[in-house]
């Protein structure tokens, strides 16, 4: 690991990190959002290396990392502390992993080859805010951020590899997967990025996964307020002489960063619309927040385009 040696200081551009996945960035960033001053810069996140080394290296090294991490295993991640750091003006609050001898050992591989320069010993922890550092505006933080203690877990198998925009902010521009993840991304072309994501498609049933349920609200004009929404009355509709009828269904795909595309949700996604119940096939289907590729790959497919 010559490469990463010959970095004699670390750079602020780049960073190694832990990502939680994208369905609990709502809740998390809706806290951040109110309390952390890196919430527009940085995603929800635990940084293994930051900094890290300078964007011109930052290619080089990281394809040796991926050698190195060729024989990491995947190990779940949940976070069951709340912890809080007392800097100089302020004290920030964080949730962490407390003890986990994978996250360490994992942290005491990439130590072996990490760029010279870090002095402060490493605490894994996910920033949830700052706040002064008055003991009751401390506790308050702390138990706004207690509500995530046990309810935020994941099989961490991948490292996000983040660099800094011209605007400032630390945007993923790559990953490492560890050596035993088979994963969409792994295919070599678009067949076979097609192949696998049809199987998983075909393998994922509405009744194997989790769904959750929630609380849907209309806007009512006659009372100017956000009530619950109970469904629609189809009989209630009559077409207008010389029109045709069109039914359009609404899918909110939900992309939170610009790369990688969250795969997660795509099976589970297009399951939905084959076995949607609707009085009759929709004319136009709508899919929001979404990245083309991979989804494009089977948007086309036959039994989709069925519907």
């Amino acid at each position: 690991m010559a490469g990463i040696e010959e970095v004699p200081n670390p750079s602020y551009e780049t960073a190694l990190a832990l990502l939680p996945p994208v369905y609990y960035y709502g809740r998390l960033n809706h806290l951040r959002s109110l309390y952390d001053k890196a919430f527009a810069k940085w995603p929800p996140h635990i940084n293994l290396l930051y900094p890290f080394v300078s964007p011109e290296r930052l290619t080089a090294v990281v394809e040796e990392l991926r050698g190195l991490l060729q024989k990491q295993e995947q190990f779940l991640l949940s976070l069951t502390e709340v912890g809080v750091f007392t800097q100089r003006n302020y004290a920030t609050i964080w949730l962490g992993p407390g003890n986990n001898a994978d996250l360490d050992s994992l942290v005491q591989t990439l130590g072996s080859v990490e760029p010279k320069g870090r002095k402060v010993p490493y605490k894994a922890h996910l920033t949830v805010g700052q706040t002064s550092k008055e003991a009751t505006a401390i506790e308050i933080l702390k138990n706004k951020a207690s509500k995530f203690v046990g309810n935020i877990s994941w099989e961490v198998d991948r490292i996000a590899v983040l660099k800094r925009t011209s605007k400032g902010d630390m945007q993923v521009v790559d990953e490492i997967l560890f050596g035993t993840v088979e994963t969409l991304e792994l295919a070599h072309n678009e067949d076979e990025a097609d192949e696998e994501l049809s199987l998983a498609i075909a393998n994922t049933s509405l009744d194997k996964t989790e769904v959750t349920k929630q609380t849907t609200y209309c806007f009512a004009r006659e009372s100017g307020t956000w009530d619950i929404f109970h469904g629609l009355d189809y009989a209630a509709f009559t077409k207008a002489p010389g029109h045709t009828e069109i039914l359009v269904s609404t899918y909110n795909v939900m992309t939170d960063q610009p790369y990688p595309p969250p795969v997660e949700r795509y099976p589970v996604l297009l399951r939905a619309i084959l076995e949607a119940q609707v009085p009759s096939k929709p004319s136009v289907i709508c899919l929001q927040e979404v990245i083309i590729s991979p989804l494009r790959l089977n948007i086309t497919a036959n039994e989709t385009l069925s519907r």
